[in-house]
């Protein structure tokens, strides 16, 4: 149980730098193509309407859906949406949509199944602790992330291919088995 504990912890650490990515960068990235700033927010708005929309719908489902399916679905997914944001042109339309997508995936995977998931890895004694667990969790890779993103910015590296390489969080969490980030989906895979 304890490794199962610490492998959910670290596959959440990683899906929230995703999240954390897409959140504390959209108004700088929309900003640096040369859009105003209300026009940025704007685009910040839908990833966080993406984002509670997300977190109602994949909550529910995932009390109809097998919690492990849901959860690495919508990892998988979180991954996808920000590279294709990544990718995207300057084009507000195509951002905002793509935002709200991403949203829907990062910020939604979040309150919905990884949410239960992590509740379902603690005993009924340590149940309180779940919230806590997560809660560090996502502290860490709030504090952590945006600092280890600017780096690979600094360093002269594209949106692309930060975008990819932050991506891959949620990769890590989710990774398929056989993946080579497919130790922290362990956790998942164990679970249900």
């Amino acid at each position: 149980m304890r490794l199962t504990t610490i492998l959910c912890a670290l596959a959440c650490f990683f899906h929230m730098m995703t999240f954390y990515f897409m959140l504390k960068w959209i108004p700088k990235i929309v900003a640096d193509m040369h859009f105003p700033a209300t026009a940025a927010a704007g685009v910040l708005v839908w990833a966080n309407v993406g984002g509670a929309t997300g977190g109602a719908v994949l909550g529910i489902l995932s009390q109809r859906i097998g919690l492990k399916p849901l959860t690495l679905g919508v990892m998988l997914l979180s991954t996808v949406m920000v590279i294709l944001f990544g990718h995207a042109g300057a084009n507000l339309n195509e951002l905002s949509v793509l935002c709200a997508a991403a949203g829907f995936f990062t910020n939604g995977g979040i309150v919905g199944p990884v949410c239960h998931l992590r509740a379902g890895v603690f005993q009924h004694t340590c149940a309180p602790l779940a919230p806590v667990s997560q809660s560090a969790s996502g502290a860490a890779a709030r504090r952590w992330g945006p600092s280890r993103q600017a780096i690979c910015f600094t360093w002269g590296y594209t949106l692309p291919s930060v975008a990819t390489f932050i991506a891959l969080g949620s990769f890590a969490g989710g990774g398929r088995p056989g993946a080579p980030a497919a130790q922290f989906s362990v956790a998942i895979h164990h679970l249900v």
